[in-house]
């Protein structure tokens, strides 16, 4: 059926993830009730929260338009992409603090120390922080990586997945 229909294939991937982030809602909230019951004090940072998670939104739009994209290409991909999910998640500070496991260590090389704080992922991870905790005061470095990232996905994941409009739907 969707092979006979005619309309933009860049809405598959874009409402598979905000069907995704939707689902993901309750568990923000959830996030917000551990803030309170962990001590966090609600202040005008909270007033960021709904922004910093549109920012991942649609970091996230991008990323799924260039997976959409490359699983088309090679369906074996799609067997990679939690795989690799997994690894951004183990390097990307999610259990650990990027910046106190580099300072531990005086020999890190000063581009590895750079890429890994400023990867993606680590990025939406610790803008979310700056939001919610009083502890990471707003970086607006963070802030503006955090767009510069989004914005790279999200067009050259449309430029990517809109190249290959012509051949979606095609067995």
């Amino acid at each position: 059926m969707i092979r006979s229909l005619k309309f933009p294939r860049v809405l598959l991937p874009i409402t598979v993830m905000l069907s995704e982030f939707l689902a993901a809602l309750p568990a923000f909230i959830i996030l917000l009730l551990i803030a309170l019951v962990s001590k966090e004090t609600p202040s005008a940072k909270w007033l960021l929260f709904p922004v910093a998670l549109f920012i991942v939104l649609v970091t996230g739009m991008g990323i799924a338009m260039l997976c959409a994209r490359l699983v088309h290409v090679a369906r074996d991909a799609n067997n990679l992409i939690p795989l690799v999910v997994r690894l951004l998640r183990y390097i990307s500070g999610v259990f650990f603090s990027i910046q106190d496991k580099l300072g531990a260590h005086d020999n890190v090389p000063v581009w590895l120390s750079v890429s890994l704080e400023y990867q993606p992922v680590a990025v939406l991870l610790e803008l979310v922080r700056e939001t919610i905790r009083q502890e990471s005061p707003l970086d607006q470095t963070t802030w503006l990586v955090a767009v510069g990232w989004a914005v790279f996905f999200l067009v050259s994941g449309f430029v990517v997945f809109w190249r290959g409009e012509g051949t979606y739907g095609r067995g």
